[in-house]
């Protein structure tokens, strides 16, 4: 399986809270999980296998995330 960003995905920040977008779903993270987000999806843009997306976590120090890979299921 790989992983890419979505075309849907959008992002903005106001008042220190970021706030995530894909389709019609919107999530309100706090500020280093929505920059740590802009990193992931800057680093999606490209297809990525399972294993180098948990790599990229681990060397971005980006907590648990091969338990979030699969956001929408």
């Amino acid at each position: 399986m790989f992983y890419k960003t979505s075309y849907l995905a959008t992002g903005g920040c106001s008042n220190h809270q970021g706030i995530l977008g894909v389709g019609t779903k919107q999530y309100f993270v706090s500020e280093a999980d929505y920059l740590k987000s802009l990193k992931i999806l800057d680093f999606l843009l490209n297809k990525k296998t399972y294993d180098e997306v948990i790599k990229f976590c681990e060397k971005n120090n980006i907590a648990n995330c091969n338990n979030k890979l699969n956001t929408f299921s």
